[in-house]
């Protein structure tokens, strides 16, 4: 009797001197499948099939077993003397190079001591503080004139343009804690962002099997832009958990092997995400067409009549937000301010193929290079190169999920049409473009065999994750600094925080202060006061007041051809760090001479 013996990931090949009542030996992966059926029924069979699809593919191992009518058991295999041992050493090409394998033995093995990790990272980043920007400091005011009754206004003017998900949220925590409301609004916020992250491993965890989704969540859960995004009172966060759950609500009801596996939780989820979803941002827009198409698909290809109450939930969430929408009443129909501007941007062929044009740029010049690696990865061609490579790779998706590939590309097809790029909004697309950067590495390691395939796998793998924890390592730092303001962007809000309590004072309610670019929203929030960038909309007002900036000529510029001309003593200033020019508050006359 001969035997085949298995260690680390080495294939012992055996071979007798004669050649009657020869059995070959099951691969290790197949004889730990047939000895689990023995003990498990079928179980087994589908987690050894769902293994080798993402790439966790045993050695081979060949043997002759003499007088043997039945495949070789484990006393078998203890008792058996070998009459010759060959050592094969090296894997054979096709069934996966050692790296992926090893890979995600590992993740698996050590799937708590990861999420610890991560977890520990995630606190680390967290300081509560206001990491500013001017959408944020809107959501922030709207929400604050909910809570205060005054209505979906900004600046004494109803807006008609955000999306009213978010403000509605941020105006329940300010109820909850208006004194503390940065900090609660952060709390929220990153409690999207784990439940994202969690969603994301059960979304793989359906399609695929543990251990790639620990690698998916670990990819996603440690990239510069969900990391940093995680922090940020935006809308980023709210939108990727609604993403995620009606993927993971449509990927439990519609696509496990047996019905029975979609619990009322299912459904849940499902109806949940697309509630987030349709009253977080306009490009729910295409999240639900991709998602109509892939329903219809399920009805019709699959004969899954399912897809109907799918489509209901659908039609009704979507009529229930047209008829309570806030916006509406600004005059504009069922179109808000988002919608219009889609809408004049394509009836503008002189305007549309030149924006199209900045933007594919936009996107192949580092954009979506950023977006996967982190940051920008040297010249334009390389950022070009590696930017499409993820794209495809995402998109190529479409073959095994119709929804994925569908959602992908109706992602960036606004920010070609519409959108000035910008990382943050691959953000919805970002599990599905490391599962397709997964695929693809995988695919390689199984095709090119040898030092050369190990190689390239070795670098791909390196580049998805090396420059994102170094920026994540980066942002942890940065956001341990104190005092906070001072350093993030270079002190560049500091002064506007500390002028913002003596706008407060020097100014009333119903005046109007004009402010430098990006900085009105976070003072109107700060001091409670109606404040204008440039070119912006705003109410008539008795006095008006008027924020100076000497180091902001294009600012200066805009107040002399607007003939705001400040007037009288100076109010209030703020002093800028490293020696640079402070910024002060005066009164203002509108129509002063040249």
């Amino acid at each position: 009797m001969v035997f085949s013996k298995i260690s680390g990931s080495a294939a012992f090949a055996v071979e007798v001197d004669k050649p009657e009542s020869r059995c070959a030996a099951h691969a290790p992966g197949d004889y730990r499948k047939t000895y689990r059926n023995r003990q498990h029924g079928n179980a087994g069979t589908n987690q050894m099939g769902n293994l080798r699809r993402s790439g966790y593919t045993a050695p081979q191992a060949h043997g002759v077993f003499r007088n043997s009518s039945k495949w070789p058991d484990r006393k078998m295999m203890q008792g058996a003397q070998p009459n010759t041992l060959q050592l094969d050493l090296h894997p054979r090409r096709g069934i996966g190079q050692p790296i992926c394998r090893r890979l995600l033995e590992f993740l698996d093995r050590r799937r708590w001591s990861i999420f610890y990790g991560m977890a520990a990272a995630y606190l680390l980043g967290f300081n509560g503080q206001w990491r500013v920007e001017p959408d944020g400091g809107l959501y922030l005011n709207l929400a604050r004139n909910l809570a205060l009754g005054r209505g979906y206004t900004y600046g004494g003017l109803r807006h008609d343009t955000v999306y009213p998900g978010f403000p509605l949220v941020l105006s329940g925590l300010y109820r909850i804690s208006s004194t503390h409301i940065i900090f609660t609004a952060d709390v929220f916020i990153l409690l999207c962002s784990v439940a994202s992250l969690a969603l994301i491993y059960r979304l793989i965890l359906l399609a695929y099997d543990r251990p790639t989704a620990v690698l998916v969540t670990l990819g996603v859960g440690l990239s510069h832009e969900f990391f940093q995004y995680s922090f940020e009172i935006l809308t980023e966060m709210p939108f990727v958990l609604g993403v995620m759950a009606l993927l993971t609500g449509h990927e439990a009801v519609f696509w496990p092997k047996g019905p029975s596996r979609a619990r009322w939780w299912d459904w849940a989820i499902l109806a949940a995400g697309v509630v987030v979803t349709t009253i977080t941002r306009p490009t729910m827009i295409g999240l639900l067409a991709a998602w109509i198409v892939a329903l219809l698909y399920t009805a019709v290809a699959r004969r899954n009549w399912k897809a109907g109450a799918a489509l209901v939930i659908c039609a009704l969430v979507v009529c229930t937000f047209l008829l309570f929408d806030p916006r509406r009443s600004a005059g504009h129909g069922l179109a808000g301010g988002y919608e219009l501007y889609a809408i004049n941007q394509l009836s503008q062929r002189h305007v549309f193929w030149p924006t199209v044009s900045a933007n594919v740029r936009a996107l192949l010049d580092g954009t979506l290079a950023k977006g996967a690696f982190g940051m920008p990865l040297g010249s334009k061609w390389v950022n070009a190169l590696f930017g499409v490579v993820v794209a495809a790779s995402a998109i190529a998706l479409i073959a095994k999920r119709l929804l994925w590939g569908l959602w992908v590309i109706l992602t960036l097809v606004p920010l070609i049409l519409f959108v000035s790029s910008d990382p943050r909004y691959l953000l919805p697309i970002l599990p599905i473009m490391v599962l397709g950067w997964w695929n693809l590495v995988r695919a390689i390691d199984a095709r090119i065999p040898g030092r050369m395939g190990n190689a390239l796998v070795l670098f791909l793998l390196t580049l998805g994750m090396a420059p994102n924890i170094a920026q994540v390592i980066g942002m942890v730092y940065h956001q341990r600094l104190h005092p906070f303001l001072a350093e993030y962007k270079d002190g560049k809000y500091e002064p506007f925080a500390h002028i913002a309590p003596d706008v407060a004072r020097e100014t009333g309610p119903d005046d109007v202060v004009f402010c430098p670019a990006k900085s009105a929203r976070m003072i109107a929030f700060l001091a409670d006061r109606m404040c204008f960038e440039e070119n912006e909309a705003h109410p008539a007002a008795e006095h008006f007041y008027v924020i100076v900036d000497p180091t902001d000529g294009e600012y200066l510029r805009w107040l002399r051809k607007q003939h705001i001309q400040p007037e009288g003593k100076i109010l209030a200033s703020a002093v800028r760090r490293r020696n640079q020019p402070g910024i002060y508050l005066m009164r203002a006359r509108i129509g002063a001479e040249k």
